[in-house]
């Protein structure tokens, strides 16, 4: 069977992206897509994880914080939510760029991209929902 989604429909299956907005889908309990699915997902995103995180997709290695604590939501197992926080919590410590806390950088090395301190951070607390 198929490992996870695609980045598009019509895309390969060398092809993905962070699905982080199915993490509503738990939150509000409306269960339109099956938990083996997210686990799938999850699998799959810590099997292309780096350093610092899971690219957001295939074409650029780059994440957001916010949106990879959407994707552990996702997952019941704890240990891959574990793997999936540590990730963020290995970047904060340990990123070049001693910043206030970037939500857009390089998955690889933790370099940030322009964002810092937003307010797009409080979606790091949907793990609390």
């Amino acid at each position: 069977g198929k490992t996870h989604l695609p980045l598009t429909w019509d895309a390969g299956e060398e092809t993905f992206s962070l699905k982080y907005n199915f993490a509503f889908d738990k939150v509000l309990g409306l269960n339109l897509f099956n938990q083996e699915l997210f686990e799938k997902e999850a699998e799959y995103y810590l099997s292309k994880a780096e350093r610092y995180g899971v690219p957001l997709d295939n074409r650029k290695m780059y994440t957001k914080s916010d949106w990879l604590l959407w994707v552990a939501r996702l997952t019941g197992d704890v240990q891959k939510r574990k793997a999936l926080i540590g990730m963020i919590d290995d970047y904060l410590k340990t990123s070049p760029d001693r910043i206030p806390f970037g939500d857009w950088y390089e998955t690889q090395d933790g370099s940030y991209h322009e964002f810092r301190a937003r307010i797009v951070q409080g979606g790091c607390f949907i793990l609390l929902i």
